[in-house]
Formats: C-alpha cells, structure tokens, sequence
C-alpha cells in the first residue's frame, strides 16, 4: 500500500468519523450528513449516484433518465475547490448548529474552536488528496438539502455529498 493510498484511506475515515460525532449530536430528526467515495483507479460516473430507488419508479430505465435529467439541471462548475468544500461543511455545522441535542457545547468559544480545528483538519486531508489532480469539479443541488461535489482527476474521482435534511 503506498502512501498515496493511506492519506485517501486517512482522509475518508475522518469523514466518516466526523459524520459520526456530527449523529451524536443531531437531533435524533434532522441529521448534517456527509458521504464520501473515492477512486485512484478510474472515474466514477455521478449518474450511478442518481438512481431512484425502486420503490419511487427506480426500476424503470425511463424514470431514472427524467430522474437524472432533472438532477442533471443543477450541475454547476466549481472554480475553486477550496471553498466549495469550506461552504459545504459549513453548511452542515450550521445546520447541525440548529437541529442539536446538545447546545451548550455550540455556545462554548472553547468548544467551537475545538470542533472548528477538527472540521478544518478534515477539509485540509480532501484538499490535500486533490492538489495535484488537475481536476475538473461541479456540484449538483438536489431538493436543497444536498449537494454532490464532484471532483474528477485523470483516472480518478472524489464524491463528497453532503446532507442537511428536515425530516
């Protein structure tokens, strides 16, 4: 396993982790998500991620065209990585910040700069990861409480989605 491999290993277990803590915190209703995909080895097609499920007409080819095609509207190109992915997880600590069992830990300077460090610590391990990819990157807002951050190298693909659902 090369080194390479490890930080994208590293990288997406601290997103998942964060999205862990990020539950603990929640509600219980209305979660902040974020999932992560990565490939060093081809590109992913964001389209697969675009399926309806089955239960909503997912079965059906045509359904998961018009499906797609509407997603497809929101597609927009991302000049700078750097602060799409410090908007979005901004966004999720916001919402987090409104839909929390545990407020006091969001009035505390103390523990703001701590959660703060951890999610800037985080941002920098993905940026890190796609420094040198010379990539091409758009986003997808699906329903306002997501956005698919696509980035695509040679060979290669970063799927950061991000949730702030109301349930």
């Amino acid at each position: 396993m090369n080194e390479k491999h490890v930080e994208c290993l590293l990288m997406k277990n601290s997103i998942e982790m964060l999205t862990d803590f990020f539950m603990v915190l929640t509600d219980g209703y209305n979660p902040a998500l974020i999932y992560v995909t990565l490939t060093l080895d081809r590109n992913l097609d964001e389209r697969d991620y675009f399926v309806l499920p089955k239960h909503l007409g997912g079965n059906n080819e045509q359904e998961n065209r018009r499906h797609f095609e509407h997603i497809n509207k929101t597609k927009t190109p991302v000049s700078s990585v750097s602060e799409r992915i410090i908007e979005n997880f901004q966004w999720c600590l916001d919402h987090l910040i409104m839909c929390n069992q545990a407020p006091a830990l969001f009035q505390s300077k103390y523990h703001m700069d701590n959660l703060n460090t951890v999610i800037h610590n985080v941002q920098n391990q993905i940026l890190h990861i796609v420094e040198d990819w010379q990539a091409t990157t758009h986003e997808y807002y699906i329903c306002n409480e997501q956005r698919f951050l696509c980035i695509q190298g040679q060979g290669k693909s970063l799927m950061l989605n991000f949730g702030c659902y109301i349930h």
